[in-house]
């Protein structure tokens, strides 16, 4: 019996070892797989920032036409002027920047990036006046009559941003559909006029603006989310969880001062004066694993916590023992690039 006994404690202290091996190994395998995906999702948007078709806006601005008072998600101030900013009014307005601000996790960053986006739809036929309705091949999923959506018609010399005053058919669902720009002081539209005669070579698409910050989930964990609005989106925007166990997320801002092309300093969302100066983003992501006790005991880990600029060393809890690891990128607006097209 004691022979048994022996050989039982053995085995058990055996068993335990590996399975504490094997969770700790499954959850630094999900991190790593959860901060690669983090970063390439990440990276495809940033580098999308401020697309427009075939322009630049480092070389073409887009002219807005669209006014911000109808819409109850969207503040157009700066949008694709400004690709990308941190500051949360820049983007959205009214009950959607207290719903997002009142469910951001408190000293965290955001990130709110405007594009164009989707299939890009040519015109079927060439504009005869600014005035014209603008036929298309196509049309943006969820584009119909009424619900002021906005989009982006560009070719390869200007671009303009616009509300659709009309659309027909009501709900074309993808297909060819003609859109109206009416508009006046007050109106969808600041005007009824484009800022030229677009043709065939013309393509329309609808704008976009994502908002990514860190929430907690129902069980309090914390997540990285997205609120999106684009033309398929509810008038809200479509909030949904990007990953779990995001624990935190920096956002940096590279600033071209001199204006030659290159970086000069990356800095806080407060200490950007010009937001036409930012040439690239650079986010870092505090992720932790999604078992406590895994760890052998709490981590030290480096991050900027208090934002200041400066990471430091951190030490968690003595009852937290995840695993953690910082995770960044640094990315170039490929659309806010000097150089042309």
């Amino acid at each position: 019996m004691a022979l048994g006994l022996i050989v039982l404690a053995a085995i058990g202290y055996i068993y335990s070892g590996s399975r504490q091996s094997y969770v700790q190994q499954d959850n630094l395998a999900r991190l790593q797989e959860n901060g690669r995906y983090a970063l390439e999702l990440l990276g495809q948007e940033i580098r999308m920032a401020g697309y427009i078709g075939c322009p630049n806006i480092g070389m073409v601005t887009p002219t807005v036409q669209a006014n911000n008072a109808p819409f109850t998600s969207l503040g157009l101030t700066g949008a694709l002027v400004r690709p990308v900013t941190g500051v949360l009014a820049d983007g959205i307005n009214n009950a959607v920047t207290t719903n997002i601000s009142t469910n951001q996790v408190s000293g965290t960053d955001l990130l709110i990036i405007h594009r164009a986006s989707g299939t890009g739809f040519p015109l079927s036929a060439n504009m005869v006046t600014t005035a014209d309705a603008i036929q298309m091949t196509g049309s943006p999923r969820g584009l119909k009559h009424g619900d002021n959506n906005v989009l982006v018609i560009s070719d390869c010399t200007q671009a303009d941003i616009f509300c659709a005053s009309s659309v027909a058919p009501v709900n074309p669902d993808g297909a060819n559909a003609t859109v109206g720009h009416d508009g006046s002081a007050g109106a969808c539209n600041n005007a009824s006029t484009l800022s030229k005669i677009y043709r065939t070579n013309a393509m329309v698409m609808g704008l976009e603006t994502a908002v990514y910050y860190i929430r907690n989930q129902s069980t309090g964990n914390p997540a990285l989310y997205v609120t999106r609005w684009a033309p398929d989106a509810a008038a809200g925007g479509d909030t949904d969880e990007v990953l779990p166990n995001v624990e935190n997320m920096r956002v940096y801002f590279g600033l071209d001062t001199d204006n030659n092309g290159s970086v000069d300093q990356y800095v806080r969302s407060a200490a950007v004066g010009n937001w036409a100066q930012v040439r690239a983003v650079r986010v870092s992501l505090l992720m932790r694993s999604s078992d406590n006790g895994v760890a052998p005991q709490a981590q030290t880990y480096v991050y900027d916590a208090n934002g200041d600029g400066t990471p430091e060393a951190i030490t968690a809890a003595s009852s937290d023992r995840r695993l953690r690891q910082v995770y960044t990128t640094t990315v170039a607006i490929r659309n806010r690039a000097m150089g042309g097209i």
